[in-house]
């Protein structure tokens, strides 16, 4: 069962600790706030208020700037009428008219008093509501960006509760779980009134404390990071503006949220401070959010420069890559829509609005990558981790998935409509690009082992050397006339190829019954190969029959038996020609800290299997020669 099932199931094991139960609490209060903005969407659709005027404060009140083309207002409504009150309530000459128009229903009917040109003029308004799908868009990607970083975050939670760098990562990411929330409910769309406004600034009030978290973690990400007093004090700086910003800010959009004729009266009564609010926290709030963002990236360049080659180092730069592969599409659509704007190419943002979805959607690998640098024992390189990921496109299923999707598009099409020709089908359209993914995945599909090989050669040449230096060498092993030697010049190869730090190779003669040290390089008296409940290890290594990390086997041991250190990293049985285990190789981690991979325990195994017959006719030659020596 997954980490997440085994939560919501109870089954917590030992992670009872206070942080755990708090982080649980946390998490189940934010899966009961995700029914709000999924009723909400439920509850608009994709309906969009255009509201019928704009106005802003100037000397001497509030005037309209702006007046909806489509709208009524516009034959009633002029650009520069000075508003008297709402609904006969004057104070929103003071305070503004949204302080009222928000808790008005969308497409309700109100009342709007203006002074045009010293004449009082009554008109009667109401907001158009029109469909608009862009507002559902931005539903679904926030709550994947919701639906990710609450899962991460409980992942962080179950598997490491106890870990302070968790713990960071975890309050982290629920602030932008929260804050992900705030987005599904789509207040841009102004279909927000009464509580539904309510809801959605409450879980605003997360900003920018959320940034401010990413920040707290990266400063101190990965553990090993020696400390900086300046770095400390810019993060603690950050913090303790962002905690100033957010009182005030917290209390505003409260303010705002709950509205009503007391929320009314405080704004007009208290103009200064509304203004204040307007003029310079949420400028500073903005200046604090690219702040943050800055900084992120600077102490994660510092924090890499600072550690030293190995794990720690893949740890940052699985979380560099994450935060670059997240932000690389929202760069990209930017700058294009900036640019078509300098062109004149578009008027707003609604002609890139399909483009920055889809960009935005990007945001999810950043916590995922995060997440996966923090729980694993230890990470993969990102090369062969992309390595992996084009082996896994290049299998057959895969390939055939790929290659279904463009026939399912099609089948669409046509269904949606019937009324096309074959030939607008295939050629017309998406159809070209669907066509040419079809053709792309079945030559994919008929030539993946060579293309696969072709890429080994290409991208990966240090792994492709490997794997053909060790088909190489089976042949060498045979011109050995002992045991020994051959351990020897097999430790050196693996050395060699898979760089690990250190290699033992155990063998069981003829007339022993336990293992003895054929040879190791880290010498004879080393207690590496002292393995702890060997006879339960070897127990298991004869049923699976297949490399195994200690990790793997002390979870199958008995407590007892268990180590603080871990004698080895990887352990591969040698069989003999009758399926005997004879010998054992074990080898410390890789000099890179790299995991062992798939691949690297499939070479070693076949290059066991090649020892362990190698081993058994020496250890025939030897028993004939004693033979004949009694």
């Amino acid at each position: 069962m997954n980490p997440v099932a085994r939560v919501l199931a109870g089954d917590t094991g030992r992670t009872r600790s206070r942080f755990f139960r708090c982080a649980l609490a946390a998490e189940i209060l934010l899966a009961i706030l995700c029914i709000v903005p999924v009723a909400n969407a439920i509850r608009a659709g994709a309906r969009k208020q255009v509201p019928a005027f704009q106005s802003s404060e100037r000397a001497g009140g509030w005037f309209v700037v702006s007046v909806d083309p489509d709208g009524a207002s516009a034959t009633l409504l002029r650009v520069g009428d000075r508003i008297v009150s709402l609904n006969g309530d004057p104070r929103v000459a003071l305070a503004g008219p949204d302080w009222s128009l928000r808790a008005l229903p969308p497409g309700a009917l109100y009342t709007l008093t203006v002074d045009r040109a010293g004449s009082i003029v009554e008109i009667y308004l109401a907001n158009r509501v029109v469909y608009d799908t862009e507002g559902l868009a931005v539903f679904a990607v926030s709550m994947l960006f919701f639906a990710v970083l609450w899962t991460m975050s409980l992942i962080l939670a179950y598997q490491k509760p106890d870990d302070p760098t968790a713990r960071r990562a975890f309050i982290a990411q629920a602030l932008g779980a929260a804050f992900g929330l705030f987005l599904a409910m789509v207040p841009s769309t102004g279909m927000l009134y009464g509580p539904w406004w309510t809801a959605a600034f409450l879980l605003y009030t997360v900003r920018p404390l959320h940034l401010v978290y990413m920040l707290r973690f990266f400063a101190r990400f990965p553990a090993e990071v020696p400390g900086s007093r300046f770095c400390r004090a810019t993060v603690s700086g950050i913090t303790a503006a962002g905690y100033a910003l957010s009182v005030p800010n917290g209390a505003y959009r409260l303010l705002q949220s709950v509205g009503g004729d007391a929320a009314l009266g405080f704004a007009a009564a208290n103009r200064p401070l509304i203004r204040a609010q307007d003029l310079v926290v949420a400028p500073l709030i903005n200046l604090l959010t690219a702040l943050c963002f800055v900084a992120t990236i600077l102490v994660v360049v510092r924090n890499y420069r600072a550690v030293a080659a190995g794990d720690a180092r893949r740890r940052i730069r699985w979380v560099a890559w994450g935060m670059v592969a997240a932000a690389a599409p929202q760069v990209a659509v930017a700058s294009a829509w900036g640019l078509a704007q300098a062109l004149g190419k578009v008027r707003g943002a609604g002609d890139f609005a399909a483009a920055l979805n889809a960009a935005n959607a990007f945001a999810v690998i950043a916590p995922i990558s995060a997440t996966y640098a923090i729980v694993k024992h230890r990470v993969m390189g990102v090369r062969v981790f992309i390595r992996l990921g084009i082996q896994y496109l290049l299998a057959k299923n895969m390939l055939r998935l790929l290659a279904a999707l463009p026939i399912v598009s099609w089948i669409v099409i046509f269904a949606l409509h019937p009324d096309r020709t074959v030939g607008q089908l295939l050629f017309e359209g998406s159809a070209k690009t669907n066509l040419a993914l079809l053709a792309a995945a079945l030559v994919s599909l008929r030539f993946r082992e060579p293309i696969g090989r072709a890429l080994d050669r290409r991208f990966f040449r240090e792994s492709y050397d490997r794997e053909q230096v060790f088909l190489r060498q089976i042949d060498r092993f045979q011109r050995f006339d002992s045991i020994p030697e051959i351990s020897r010049a097999l430790s050196e190869e693996i050395a060699a190829t898979l760089h690990a730090r250190w290699i033992s190779v155990l063998y069981r003669d003829d007339h022993r019954r336990n293992l003895s040290l054929a040879y190791s390089s880290l010498g004879s008296g080393s207690e590496r190969h002292h393995i702890p409940g060997l006879g339960e290890v070897l127990v298991i290594l004869e049923e699976t029959r297949r490399a195994q990390t200690w990790r793997d086997l002390a979870k199958r041991l008995p407590h007892s038996n268990l180590s603080a250190e871990e004698p080895a990293e990887l352990l591969v049985p040698v069989f003999s020609s009758e399926q005997k285990l004879i010998g054992l190789l074990l080898l410390g981690e890789k000099k890179s800290e790299e995991p062992y991979t798939a691949k690297d325990r499939s070479l070693l195994e076949a290059l066991a299997g090649q020892i362990g017959v190698v081993y058994e006719n020496l250890g025939l030659r030897e028993r004939v020669r004693r033979e004949k020596l009694t």
